[in-house]
């Protein structure tokens, strides 16, 4: 999303902009996928869309969470304000549509230009080129481009990122927790309204695990259970432990009561969706000269529940853009 968001920033300043994804147009899939994490955009994520014109835009996106409500296994709940003011708030937006409206933004200005299904095999330093492979299959093509500036936005597993080790002092260091998340649903009731507040992000703290709970525009909530990979059966529960349909509904039922019956797939959703993988990375350096530079999850990988990762992802552009045009 980092590099859809600069696309547009730097083609308003005039640039050519070649956007390069590995993998297909995402506007083309489902409409949603189960595996979606929410996100909670702050004022650093809406000061960059300021800077891009599309605030408006993303803002019909999202519902506007004022503090987290806590939920405790007793059933009693309480509110933790994010701020002492009414400006003080997040803004909770699904990830799918917050993408399709970055590159919808970025394909709709003559000077981007997107190329899906490209994955980078190679960058060539001493001719400045970036080679990708396409088509897949067995029989994949090979493509050069030559590049002036070249920017990795490819995320935590970065391509560009292992490019850069070849020809300066990146020092990535790429930590995998011991923790996961899998993910849920809450519909919108019979009405099409909301079966909780939505107003705020719910939250049942536990200890070493949790659950979080987004609101989204439609009536809807997005579920993150946080929980370790692997525990033991006595004072640790994890996902491995959580084998059969009658130890995840006991396992839910005793720390979340008052979240269960509001999630109808429960089963289904356990069965079916993955359990996602957590880590960070972080690196000493981002960049190579006035050449290439990493950002976003590519530079600086945030674990989820810090809530950080786009936030600082698109303050990325907007620092990048604050430094090019102070002529630096």
């Amino acid at each position: 999303m980092s590099g859809a968001l600069l696309a547009t920033l730097f083609a308003r300043r005039g640039f050519e902009v070649d956007l390069y994804e590995q993998h297909g147009d995402p506007r083309l899939e489902e409409p949603r996928s189960l595996q979606s994490v929410d996100l909670t955009l702050g004022e650093r994520a809406r000061y960059t869309l300021a800077m891009s014109g599309l605030l408006e835009q993303v803002d019909a996106l999202c519902t506007r969470v004022h503090g987290r409500l806590i939920h405790y296994r007793s059933g009693a709940t309480r509110l933790q304000p994010y701020g002492t003011s009414d400006d003080d708030a997040l803004y909770s937006v699904r990830r799918d549509r917050l993408r399709k409206c970055l590159l919808d933004a970025a394909q709709g200005n003559d000077k981007v230009r997107i190329h899906f299904n490209h994955a980078l095999q190679d960058i060539d330093w001493e001719g400045n080129e970036v080679i990708f492979t396409t088509g897949g299959g067995r029989t994949p093509n090979s493509l050069r481009h030559t590049f002036e500036v070249l920017i990795g936005a490819d995320g935590p597993v970065s391509s560009t990122r292992r490019a850069l080790q070849q020809v300066t002092t990146v020092e990535p260091r790429e930590s995998l927790l011991d923790s996961g998340y899998k993910a849920f649903s809450i519909p919108a009731d019979e009405n099409g309204g909301f079966r909780m507040d939505p107003d705020v992000l719910h939250v049942w703290p536990r200890g070493g695990h949790m659950l979080i709970a987004f609101p989204d525009i439609e009536g809807s909530f997005s579920v993150l259970l946080f929980l370790p990979r692997t525990g033991d059966h006595r004072m640790i529960w994890g996902f491995e432990q959580l084998d059969s349909w009658v130890r995840q509904k006991a396992f839910m039922q005793a720390n979340f009561p008052d979240a269960v019956p509001l999630i109808p797939n429960l089963e289904a959703e356990f069965r079916d969706n993955p359990v996602g993988l957590m880590g960070s990375v972080r690196c000493k350096q981002w960049h190579f000269g006035g050449r290439a530079l990493l950002i976003g999850d590519a530079a600086h990988t945030f674990v989820p529940f810090h809530g950080q990762g786009v936030n600082a992802a698109f303050e990325d552009c907007s620092a990048l853009l604050e430094l090019l045009d102070a002529g630096d």
